[in-house]
């Protein structure tokens, strides 16, 4: 009996460590829920107009290295099309070509008011879920990448991408 007590107590304080992490960014605007504390990273990409595109990528993968989960955002560069779809589905263009997945579905999203797109991508190697969200002058883009590859499983897509809030209307 007190074996199985030590096992027990065992296992509730592993789950009790791998319960997330909430990520919260003021400069970013937004609060999300990741499954462990992921790495942040922050890229200059060079534009057209001779500035630089600043872009901040937090990142978490599965101890077994199968899952992926990614959270960027960035502002829209003036020179980018005014129009929220043309955006969401320019974005929507990157990442399924660079996975090289085929789209499987796709519909509308929105968030406080503001557009957004989610898609589902399923490759040879890879199975993604993308939710993209256009909010005035910035873009997030939220990832789940499996690689596996099976689809994300329902409790994973609500954990993630449904507890993405944005902490103030901008």
């Amino acid at each position: 009996m007190k074996v199985l007590l030590y096992i027990f107590l065992i296992f509730i304080g592993s789950t009790a460590c791998n319960s997330g992490h909430q990520l919260k960014s003021e400069e970013g605007n937004f609060s999300v829920n990741f499954p462990g504390k992921p790495t942040e990273n922050k890229h200059r990409i060079p534009t057209k107009d001779g500035n630089e595109l600043e872009i901040f990528v937090y990142a978490y993968q599965s101890p077994d290295s199968t899952v992926e989960y990614f959270l960027s955002y960035n502002n829209i560069p003036n020179f980018v099309s005014a129009d929220p779809d043309s955006i969401l589905q320019g974005a929507k263009m990157g990442p399924a070509q660079l996975m090289r997945t085929s789209i499987m579905e796709e519909k509308k999203l929105e968030i406080n008011g503001y557009p957004g797109l989610y898609f589902k991508g399923l490759g040879l190697d890879v199975a993604m879920i993308y939710y993209i969200y256009v909010v005035k002058d910035r873009m997030y883009q939220l990832a789940i990448l499996n690689k596996e590859p099976r689809e994300p499983t329902a409790a994973e897509i609500k954990n993630f991408m449904g507890s993405f809030k944005l902490l103030e209307k901008p």
